[in-house]
């Protein structure tokens, strides 16, 4: 997405981090973190993308909702979002159905 948008690459996903061009801005707000104070107050954005996923595989049965963690930051980020205008959306790739209990938050 970066490259597409013209924007510097990220070299590590440890901690948030923001990188800009004339036009657009990309933040990531690292690997490790669950909560919205991983990202700096000060920043601000138009639309989120979260991409989010389950994993699946053979001898064991398959998770048909995501962690704790996950539907938390998605909530949280959402319900952040309705208050400053900004639009969420969330990108989801599982092997079949899944709880998604935080879609009332979210615009796509």
């Amino acid at each position: 997405m970066a490259e597409r948008l013209g924007i510097e690459k990220f070299e590590s996903n440890d901690a948030a981090q923001k990188n800009c061009n004339d036009k657009h801005c990309i933040i990531y707000h690292g690997s490790g973190c669950h909560s919205l104070d991983c990202i700096p107050s000060d920043w601000t954005w138009d639309v989120s993308l979260s991409f989010v996923g389950i994993n699946s595989g053979e001898g064991g049965d398959r998770d048909v909702g995501f962690s704790d963690e996950v539907n938390n930051l998605i909530h949280d980020l959402g319900l952040h979002n309705k208050k400053t205008g900004a639009k969420t959306v969330v990108v989801i790739s599982t092997p079949g159905a899944a709880v998604l209990d935080w879609t009332p938050f979210v615009d796509a």
